[in-house]
């Protein structure tokens, strides 16, 4: 039983704490491209809205098509924005100025709520 309890909390406090890191290098990584280039100017193209979770679209910059692009702008089907999105040349990819952040913080919640599984006593653990 406490090899299970061992285990498990290893890999789900190991998991959500490799995804917090590499959600914080992401947004690391887009705010200095935010602070250091201007945005760019794209073409909204389409609009999926979802009712839970974040609206997406699909932009058009320099004649190439990038698509689920979370934004939470109201916007319509053929606008051009000049001022929210930025283009990382790196990974040749379009982003919203302030995509995954309220991602990254729910990831970083749940990875310090994983820690209380430690003190979840060896009996009243049962898978």
């Amino acid at each position: 039983m406490i090899k299970l309890k061992f285990f498990v909390c290893i890999t789900v406090n190991i998991v959500l704490f490799t995804l917090a890191i590499a959600g914080y290098k992401n947004i690391y990584k887009n705010k200095e491209i935010v602070q250091k280039q201007n945005p760019i100017v794209v073409k909204i193209v389409d609009i999926t809205y979802r009712a839970k979770s974040a609206s997406t679209c699909r932009v058009q910059y320099k004649n190439k098509d990038y698509n689920d692009i979370s934004f939470s702008e109201k916007a319509k089907v053929g606008d051009v924005n000049y001022s929210d999105f930025y283009y990382d040349a790196e990974n040749d990819l379009v982003f919203y100025k302030d995509e995954n952040i309220g991602a990254f913080y729910v990831v970083l919640v749940m990875s310090f709520f994983s820690l209380l599984l430690w003190f979840i006593p060896k009996r009243k653990f049962i898978w």
